[in-house]
């Protein structure tokens, strides 16, 4: 997903809950992370650690509901490198159905999901 600009819209979920997972991925392998929160959306963390990379960082989300922005923002982190940032953000759309990312849910995506079928 692009890090400045308009989020993204993935054409995926997570499950029916609204449980996902978001991964930050960086240059340089993490040495530390001080805390992830969601900043804006209906939602929360219900997890995070440095992945077995240690270049990514991996939060996981519960309580994500459709149709909306989300962000997430990390804080006081380092690299092995010795840089570090005060705080870092990712912001995605969560819109169930629209399997071809423009925004909308309509007959294209209904077409596009026939077609896949039994393949």
């Amino acid at each position: 997903m692009p890090l400045t600009g308009n989020p993204r819209i993935e054409c995926r979920s997570g499950s029916a809950n609204g449980d996902d997972t978001l991964v930050f991925t960086f240059v340089n392998p993490l040495t530390s992370v001080g805390r992830a929160s969601a900043t804006s959306g209906t939602g929360d963390v219900s997890g995070s650690a440095i992945g077995s990379d240690a270049h990514q960082y991996i939060v996981d989300l519960s309580g994500i509901s459709n149709a909306q922005y989300i962000s997430v923002s990390l804080t006081d982190l380092t690299d092995s490198a010795g840089n570090s940032s005060e705080a870092v953000s990712a912001s995605m759309v969560v819109l169930i159905g629209d399997v071809n990312a423009n925004g909308i849910i309509s007959n294209s995506d209904v077409s596009a999901t026939k077609a896949q079928v039994g393949m």
